[in-house]
């Protein structure tokens, strides 16, 4: 239920957005941060936070509509928040995520609408292909941009390596002829091997996600678009990754997520979204089971997913369907935990296998 701050305070408003955020109550976070916009219009942080709540709802939408409108907001904010502090690296790399991960979604869905092969790949329908070149390259160009100005001044942050990366991931695809994609595709995978030097000096979770599994395929490399954590400050010079701040709660014993089997996982699961069989793989009797790490927060969503293997033209399918799937809270010592899981989804004739969705 939305409640309205008093006094209007912009940091007690900020506050009331980043509980309502941290309980992903999306709708009542954007209320709250429009509010502090409105108080301070030139409160890089609020248009931030707000560009943040309107990213999740978009993402969350059903509707195509909707979808574009809370997109076009998020990224009206965060062109807002560079304006007002220029100096801050954390602007640019949230806008180039939210770039990229609209074309790939709109690439996916187009590519997925026509049976036509995935991303990674240069579209052999040149209608086809000049149309999203049309519609999404510019945008692609916009988030290069953005991550070479990051990357002059942080020459060394995977994670704007890994975005550069994803870019010619979806550069391979639009590429007027094989010999351009051709080389579209060694630059992702020269960007990917810079990240991977790079995160050795980064979290182990981290590593583990991007440098160990990072050259198994052009999906691999896009699915740090699809992770939703927003990005932040960590001081002077440096940036991380977060979700959005939780509820206090008592401090735990416990550093990082923790790892429990898919079986328990799946006694957890009480939202189980289907995947949507491809057109493509169903017309071509693609059959088989797509395995997944994924990490679940404390409040139970999935936060993040890694294809560990499956048939490429089911994979998106299935992550999409991953990413819709809500648990019960892990609870450890008393208090919700983060943790890493594997899950399964099958498609076609397949044995299911625990933590799997149902067939389809």
């Amino acid at each position: 239920m939305w409640v309205q701050a008093q006094p209007a305070d912009v940091a007690a408003l900020l506050q009331q957005g980043d509980v309502a955020a941290g309980e992903r109550r999306w709708h009542d976070a954007e209320l709250a941060y429009q509010e502090a916009v409105d108080v301070d219009p030139n409160s890089a942080e609020a248009h931030v936070k707000l560009a943040r709540a309107e990213e999740a709802i978009s993402r969350a939408s059903d509707d195509p509509d909707e979808r574009t409108k809370d997109r076009d907001l998020a990224i009206q904010n965060l062109e807002r928040a560079i304006e007002i502090a220029p100096n801050d690296a954390t602007v640019p790399l949230q806008l180039a995520k939210l770039e990229l991960f609209t074309a790939a979604r709109g690439m996916t869905q187009a590519l997925d609408d026509a049976s036509a092969s995935p991303l990674g790949r240069r579209i052999a329908d040149d209608a086809l292909r000049q149309k999203l070149t049309s519609d999404y390259d510019g945008m692609i160009s916009d988030a290069l941009a953005q991550l070479d100005r990051i990357l002059a001044i942080q020459p060394k942050l995977a994670r704007a390596m890994r975005l550069e990366a994803a870019s010619y991931v979806l550069r391979c695809s639009l590429a007027p002829t094989e010999p351009e994609s051709g080389q579209d595709a060694a630059r992702a995978t020269q960007w990917q091997l810079r990240a991977q030097a790079s995160s050795e000096n980064q979290s182990t979770y981290e590593h583990q996600n991007h440098a160990i599994a990072g050259l198994m395929s052009p999906q691999a490399i896009l699915d740090e678009l699809y992770s939703d954590q927003a990005i932040t400050s960590a001081g002077p010079g440096e940036m991380r990754d977060v979700s959005p701040p939780a509820p206090a709660v008592t401090k735990s014993s416990v550093q990082g997520p923790v790892r429990i089997g898919g079986k328990v996982a799946a006694a957890n699961l009480v939202k189980n979204v289907p995947p949507v069989y491809p057109p493509l793989a169903k017309a071509a009797n693609v059959q088989g089971r797509v395995e997944f790490t994924v990490r679940i927060d404390s409040t139970g969503h999935v936060e993040k997913v890694q294809v560990l293997r499956g048939h490429p033209l089911l994979v998106n399918a299935a992550r999409e369907a991953v990413l819709q799937w809500e648990y019960r809270p892990t609870l450890l010592n008393g208090q919700p935990v983060e943790v890493i899981t594997n899950v399964s989804v099958n498609f076609g004739d397949v044995e299911p296998e625990a933590a799997s969705a149902p067939q389809q």
